[in-house]
């Protein structure tokens, strides 16, 4: 498959030397909605870069379930498992249906141990998605439901290249760990404020500069600290 056909991010940062190197490992993957990446207490036996569709990773240490970060295009996961062999303490799962590429583990630790572009480019990655744990667990200290609905819409939009998300209340409750009447009360603020407009398991973000305001600088680090990482590794 051609480097150019894959619009994964962390794939087309790849030079044309590490590319074909990973490329003959690649395989297409079908991401449905609700597909488990990776389950708790599992060894993790192969990671995805997704071209379309947004994946959740969840912790579980309860009945209750929180997600703990994302990603979609402009990553892979699950990280973890080019760090160790040990079980997956977290549910990776898809939340919005899409598409992509995989690899074996095995193979993707052997490019990542013999090779110095592959390793920093995945470590670079992956040190960016702690900085996204981080920022999100503040946020979920420090914040109120509609804030942390405002930052988690922004944070799919970003991923999805679209204001329109097939979402409902109960899965949203289940990623930011509240209550669903929570996640109804705070819909019902953003859209009496114009931020979003809301129907049947549908909402669509009328004003993104709305949202960022409203979430000030609980978004934004992440995301600027991602594209340090491609600024500095795309290749012309």
């Amino acid at each position: 498959m051609a480097q150019s056909s894959i619009p994964n991010k962390l794939i087309q940062a790849l030079s044309p030397d590490a590319f074909k190197k990973v490329a003959v490992h690649l395989r297409p993957i079908q991401l449905p909605l609700g597909f488990k990446l990776v389950e708790p207490k599992r060894v993790c036996t192969q990671v995805v870069f997704p071209n379309i569709g947004v994946a959740s990773v969840i912790g579980t240490m309860t009945e209750i379930w929180q997600e703990l970060g994302l990603f979609g295009i402009e990553g892979m996961g699950p990280t973890s498992a080019i760090l160790s062999q040990a079980h997956s303490s977290t549910l990776v799962v898809m939340q919005v249906a899409g598409e992509g590429c995989c690899i074996d583990v095995d193979r993707l630790r052997e490019l990542f141990n013999a090779d110095a572009e592959i390793r920093e480019l995945l470590l670079a990655y992956t040190e960016a998605f702690v900085v996204q744990l981080s920022h999100t667990a503040v946020a979920n200290v420090q914040c109120n439901a509609s804030d942390r609905l405002a930052r988690w819409l922004l944070m799919i939009q970003d991923r999805m290249s679209s204001n329109h998300m097939t979402l409902t209340h109960d899965y949203v409750a289940a990623m930011l760990g509240v209550a669903r009447v929570s996640v109804t009360l705070a819909l019902r603020d953003l859209e009496a404020e114009g931020h979003v407009s809301t129907g049947r398991k549908v909402v669509k973000i009328e004003n993104r500069a709305g949202l960022l305001a409203k979430v000030a600088h609980y978004y934004g680090g992440p995301e600027q600290e991602y594209a340090k990482i491609m600024a500095a590794r795309t290749h012309k």
